[in-house]
């Protein structure tokens, strides 16, 4: 494996002075304490629902999932099971099937792409491809899934990051935006797609052009405040997007626009961003459901069902501007604890670097948890072909 995940080692260490000394080894044993933590769990979780919907959903979802020995496993130490079933065995790492990156001669050095179900952050500073990276990245899942996938588009100041630009003009596609004001109809979605079109577009502008950045820092507290009331309403139209694109075919997700903060609690984009990640693209498609469908949720529950899609077949790339352009200042780097990228499965800094007399572009792939992948420099070219990898 390239790297260890710091942040599930404290979690193994906390775990193991937490774990309960008495382990569950009879068959029997488990079998009549599993049923019953699972009814405690369910129960707490109905009486939730009423007050907080997330943690009553969160509560219930365990409660149809969770085992005793995954609770065990954590406690142990089995963390490399538990982000990646083969982590460790080369050759069955090198079987699964995997999300191609888009970028000539990089799939290889990452033991055949990214893995499904993950999320991986390309960092680094303006104009160093990071948007080409990504719509490579879309445009290749058009011969893998038969769909290129969506972009979730975060800037605020208005600085456009091309993306209609370079697609045009490197696959002849123009993504179709998505009005962000549009209200989700239930009805209009299962019309549009019992008829085999699309409801929502493939860009979302997720938030209104500001001139500035949206944090905490860059704005007063009375324009804070209203920032954060009408999050509420970003994260409808985002989950609306973002859950009817995945019904309907879409297993690819590009996040852009991400703008670098001191400190990323004080940034709306970061609020939106985390949220997504975890309660949209890695939360089970049932869930997000309910979440979009609300009061509407029972009435359509059979036609809901049709359209569930397995968030394990989903992969994301978070593009991330970094105020660092060169590649080993990156590198040197630590990512804190608390940073949302540290929770990335995979990370990929690119910047620039010196060579001899000249700076050139290059890459390091920093971590891909649950997978072999190359320790070196990368070198990469940008040309009329696109983003390639320099042998």
């Amino acid at each position: 494996m390239c790297a260890t995940s710091r942040r599930a080692s404290r979690v193994h260490a906390r775990l193991i002075r937490t774990a309960p000394s008495a382990t569950f080894e009879s068959p029997a044993a488990s079998d009549t304490i599993v049923p019953k933590l699972k009814f405690n769990v369910k129960h707490i979780a109905n009486a939730l629902l009423h007050s907080n919907r997330d943690l009553g959903y969160l509560l219930d979802d365990f409660a149809n999932n969770a085992t005793i020995s995954t609770l065990i496993g954590d406690a142990i130490g089995r963390d490399a099971a538990r982000i990646h079933p083969y982590a460790g065995n080369k050759e069955q790492e090198m079987s699964i099937a995997r999300f191609s990156t888009g970028v000539p001669g990089l799939d290889e050095r990452l033991g055949g792409g990214l893995i499904p179900g993950t999320t991986a952050a390309i960092v680094g500073a303006s104009g160093v491809g990071k948007t080409q990276f990504s719509l490579q990245f879309l445009n290749a899942g058009l011969a893998a899934e038969g769909s290129r996938g969506v972009i979730l588009d975060l800037t605020s100041r208005g600085d456009s990051q091309n993306h209609a630009e370079y697609a045009k003009s490197r696959f002849n596609w123009l993504p179709e935006p998505q009005d962000a004001s549009k209200p989700f109809s239930p009805e209009e979605f299962f019309d549009k797609m019992s008829r085999g079109e699309r409801y929502s577009g493939e860009y979302l502008q997720a938030f209104p052009y500001t001139g500035r950045r949206v944090t905490r820092r860059d704005l007063d507290e009375d324009e804070w405040r209203d920032w954060k009331a009408d999050l509420t309403k970003r994260l409808d139209a985002t989950i609306a997007f973002l859950y009817t694109n995945f019904a309907q075919g879409a297993r690819r997700l590009v996040v852009d626009g991400i703008e670098p903060v001191e400190h990323q609690g004080d940034s709306i984009q970061f609020e939106l961003l985390e949220y997504v990640d975890q309660q949209v693209v890695k939360k089970d498609a049932a869930w997000v459901a309910r979440d979009l469908f609300r009061q509407n949720y029972r009435a359509y529950e059979q036609q809901i069902a049709q359209t569930l899609y397995s968030s394990s077949e989903l992969a994301t790339i978070l593009s991330y501007t970094s105020r660092e352009t060169s590649l080993d200042t990156l590198i040197d780097k630590p990512l804190e604890e608390g940073d949302f990228f540290a929770q990335a499965n995979t990370v990929i800094y690119l910047g620039k670097i010196r060579d001899g007399l000249k700076f050139r572009r290059a890459m390091y792939i920093f971590k891909h948890r649950g997978s072999v992948c190359s320790d070196e420099i990368i070198f990469y070219e940008i040309d009329d072909s696109g983003l390639h990898v320099v042998e």
